[in-house]
């Protein structure tokens, strides 16, 4: 969990919304959509370990077919 002291109320809306995103991705599972595995909070950062996703750049595959 990061800090409160370290934070701004800025700083925890923020966080609310980074939390809220992380527990979307954990309940996401399809086929075509990067899977998180697992996440790490430390004091300042928040970790997310996720399959890895091999090919290249989306934005250069779809901008290579226009």
């Amino acid at each position: 969990m990061l800090d409160p002291v370290l934070c701004t109320v800025h700083c925890f809306r923020y966080i609310a919304k980074l939390y809220h995103e992380v527990s979307i991705m954990r309940s996401l599972s399809h086929p075509h959509t990067v899977k998180l595995h697992e996440v790490f909070y430390a004091k300042r950062n928040i970790f997310l370990v996720m399959e890895l996703a091999e090919g290249g750049e989306l934005f250069d595959l779809l901008t290579a077919q226009v």
